[in-house]
């Protein structure tokens, strides 16, 4: 450890908004890509697997388009006014322009489109570029044109548009393109073949445009207003007076429209979760897609009408043919975003799951979801309040039942959640729930569900630790001035006859005070509540108070509260907006305080180390003991951010363990949220220079891009038929076998054959040949030289490839032992290549239905 002035890189390990813009697909329609932050990401549209990820270290990505001349070229622009241009087979930009704006600080890109030339042109005239952008501070977006090979300046044209990304559309023919853009009640248009003056059309009534598509071929213009309408408008780019028809289901504002390839058919959607597909000629006849996942955001048309991909408000994507049967989703980290009454995005904070090695968060409303920051997929989500969503009415706002606490037992079987609706208007919905993991079902089955739990809500809950299933306890505390020990009983309800539920064992209250926070210690022993300005420590089984602990003459409500862990299991850690406390339970006694508005506690079940987030975004790591940090991080996001939530994950298994002394055994993510409501999920590292170990991704190799998992384990496979064996340190330590680990996790689960199937090929790919050891070898001159014993293989009477019986020619082969690995074994022996084909032959000839149990 360097101290508190060690240098660490803030890294994604999800999160991040996919549906701030409209997604593209490819001209084969296999591939979808979309712009989340200052990447780019190509997805599999019908399995919703990551294929690619390009990226772009300097700006944020507001765009994403193939080039009009060359459909293996992606063309992407940064928000301070970069065009960046990829190969669709490479991760590594092509080419990066900068375009030529006169006052560049000031400016700020907000969408663009690339003009297709008109087929008259020279080569030179390849492509024009519109870009809508703003100055700072203004609400109002302009439009300009430019080179594309050069980013210079062309023209400016006279477009007020409002500030979304719906505020434009591009339509026509290759060479015979035209533009529509809206401000409040304002449609305008212009041909890009001549760009001279836009015209304009108006609507009255108090209405005003929220977005706005183009025909792909013919001059036709589609329009969404406020008031649900969805107007057509014809010869608009004509001398003829200009005609328009009214297509009229929503209620509510109208979100995304898009014209079919072939413009017979138009789409709309908006805060009804119901996709509408109209047919231009007749208005009436109209077919829908109700219970989305959440409200539409963006629609965008595949090519040949083969695919369309709906973005709804959960960060989600819906992918659907034309007959709008629904093909796959893109789901990888959930949020909902919407009027909460002042309840935060993710009110039910970070809980770790110790049977998935997951985080359990809130995900869409109503539903809490099950994420592997490792793997960066969306586990599973669970439907707590089991509720259809209510969408918002026109002018009213309607507030939904969500989850706002979760908490998970030591083993990861049970679970107990509480969901809460209050509208201000009528009585206070909150109900605590228990949830026990059923393996055969391999969901959560609700065990008990206990009506007002607390008056007022539930301020806090948590599980005893405890390694007995069978002694389980949970405590909750609430704005009743009172916390609340619930146990396991046997039901008394004749149809739960011998079932155990949950049921209040006892309730427990200090001097009419505000009941705060909750902690268990380390081994269940005490419980530790926070009231008012008191803290306060009971004995759980019994519910009797051990002792109460105030600061002198302290008014400050505590609002945190962390037991140390490890060797500091006699500390107790309090935090309020104040300062932070740390009292010794054994002298009952203050060790020392810091002033530090304190936001956010969270400390390491497997480490004496917390953590504290102050209200200006500043991080301090330390340690109960001291009141010195071990690492201080001032702004850690920046300040149009907020920190929502922060925990310590524990290293599982044979993870890669941490090189900072402080998250040597768990691992600090946090998630933030910026003004925009795009939420991340966070975490510090050591800068490193490999781009896949530092955004964790799992991702295949740029020679298969596209290829499917069932082709690439094959193809590895063939080529260590003819490969040499290798045994070197990495296969003793297990190493080498991560790769085929995660390639054989990186495939969807629903896409995945039986495990049985794939037993054998995986442990195939395990044995690797002598090939690259002997390079390596002889290319590193620093390092030992290792022993090299030479075996003679035995006749195996298999043919070869080539049509060659294996018996005809003695092959020698090299077997790489390392001289540390020589240390572990007992007794100096000669291995035979033969000896280890036979062994891996003898395993994988067994029965391997066994792996299957460990997946459950």
């Amino acid at each position: 450890m360097k101290g508190t002035g060690e240098k660490l890189v803030l890294r994604r390990r999800g999160g991040g908004s996919v549906i701030e813009r409209s997604p593209v697909f490819s001209v084969d329609a296999e591939v979808l890509y979309l712009v989340c932050g200052s990447t780019v990401r190509a997805y599999a549209v019908k399995t919703g697997e990551l294929l690619n990820e390009y990226e772009r270290k300097e700006g944020k990505i507001i765009g994403v388009q193939l080039h009009p001349a060359n459909p293996e070229v992606l063309v992407a622009c940064s928000e301070n006014g970069e065009l960046i241009q990829w190969n669709c087979n490479s991760r590594f930009p092509a080419s990066v322009v900068r375009l030529k704006f006169n006052n560049a600080q000031t400016t700020t890109v907000t969408g663009f489109h690339l003009i297709s030339p008109s087929p008259q042109g020279s080569e030179a005239d390849k492509c024009s570029v519109c870009v809508v952008w703003k100055r700072a501070k203004s609400g109002v977006s302009q439009l300009s044109t430019f080179c594309s090979q050069k980013g210079s300046f062309l023209l400016n044209l006279k477009f007020r548009l409002d500030d979304h990304s719906h505020n434009i559309a591009y339509g026509g023919k290759p060479g015979q393109e035209y533009v529509a853009g809206i401000h409040k009640n304002m449609l305008q248009f212009i041909d890009a073949a001549e760009w001279r003056d836009c015209d304009k059309q108006y609507i009255g009534g108090g209405r005003w445009f929220t977005c706005v598509a183009c025909h792909p071929e013919d001059r036709c213009i589609a329009t969404g207003d406020n008031t649900g309408r969805v107007l057509i408008w014809w010869n608009l780019l004509t001398s003829g007076k200009p005609t328009w028809a009214v297509y009229h289901w929503h209620t509510l504002p109208v979100q995304a429209v898009t014209f079919s390839q072939t413009g017979s058919h138009f789409y709309s959607g908006a805060g009804e979760c119901v996709l509408v597909k109209w047919t231009i000629d007749r208005p009436l006849d109209r077919r829908f897609l109700p219970r989305l996942p959440a409200p539409i955001c963006h629609l965008s048309m595949g090519p040949d009408n083969r695919y369309l991909a709906i973005s709804t408000s959960d960060n989600g994507i819906q992918i659907v043919d034309a007959q709008l049967k629904a093909i796959s989703a893109i789901q990888h980290f959930t949020w909902q975003v919407e009027a909460k009454q002042g309840i935060p995005v993710f009110p039910a904070g970070i809980s770790v799951d110790s049977r998935t090695k997951g985080m359990v968060m809130n995900g869409r409303t109503g539903h809490i979801q099950f994420y592997s920051p490792r793997t960066r997929t969306l586990l599973y989500n669970v439907n707590i309040t089991g509720m259809n969503y209510l969408t918002q009415e026109r002018n009213d706002v309607i507030v939904n039942t969500d989850v706002t606490k979760v908490s998970l037992n030591s083993d990861g079987h049970w679970m107990a959640t509480v969901e809460q609706r209050d509208d201000g208007e009528t009585s206070m919905e909150v109900r605590l729930k228990f949830w026990h993991y059923n393996a055969v079902k391999q969901s959560f089955c609700l065990n008990t569900s206990v009506e007002l739990p607390h008056q007022g809500g539930v301020t806090a809950l948590a599980f005893q630790p405890s390694p007995d299933p069978q002694q389980q306890l949970a405590v909750t505390a609430g704005h009743d001035f009172k916390f609340r020990i619930w146990g396991l009983a046997e039901s008394s309800s004749i149809y739960k006859k011998g079932v155990m539920v949950w049921r209040c064992e006892s309730v427990g209250f200090f001097r009419s005070l505000p009941a705060g926070n909750i902690s268990f210690s380390a081994d269940g022993s005490l419980l530790a509540v926070t009231f008012g300005p008191a803290l306060t420590v009971w004995v759980p089984e019994t519910n009797q108070l051990k002792c109460s602990l105030t600061e002198v003459h302290s008014k400050v409500h505590l609002s945190h509260v962390e037991f140390g862990m490890v060797d500091c299991g006699h500390l107790v850690v309090t935090g309020s907006p104040g300062n932070i406390n740390v009292w010794n339970l054994l002298t009952l006694s203050l060790m020392w305080t810091v002033p530090v508005n304190v936001s956010i506690l969270t400390a390491d079940p497997h480490s004496e180390f917390m953590a504290v987030f102050t209200s200006s975004n500043d991080l301090f790591i330390f340690s109960p003991r001291c009141s010195k940090p071990v690492y201080l991080h001032k702004r850690v996001v920046p300040e149009n951010s907020s920190i929502l939530c922060a925990a310590f994950v524990p290293h599982f298994g044979l993870e890669r363990v941490s090189e900072v002394l402080w998250q040597e055994r768990s691992q600090l993510y946090f998630l933030d949220s910026d003004q925009a409501s795009t939420c991340e999920l966070l975490t510090l590292e050591r800068p490193c220079e490999d781009v896949n170990e530092k955004e964790g991704l799992l991702l295949p190799s740029s020679s298969l891009q596209r290829a499917t998992f069932y082709s690439t384990l094959l193809a590895k496979h063939r080529s260590s038929d003819v490969e040499k064996l290798r045994i070197n340190t990495e296969q003793q330590l297990g190493t080498p076998g991560a790769t085929a680990i995660r390639e054989l996790l990186s495939a969807p689960a629903h896409t995945m054959p039986p495990v049985r199937l794939l037993c054998g090929p995986f442990l195939r790919s395990l044995v690797t040949s002598n090939k690259q050891a002997e390079e390596k070898k002889t290319t590193s001159g620093e390092r030992k030289v290792p022993e090299v014993v030479r075996t003679e293989t035995e006749d195996s009477g298999v043919d070869s490839e080539d049509g060659t019986s294996g018996g005809e020619v003695s092959k020698q082969r090299e077997i790489m032992v390392e001289p540390h690995v020589r240390q572990v074994c007992d007794s100096p022996r000669t291995v035979s290549v033969a000896d280890v084909e036979s062994r891996c032959a003898s395993v994988l000839s067994e029965n391997n239905d066994w792996v299957s149990l460990l997946v459950q």
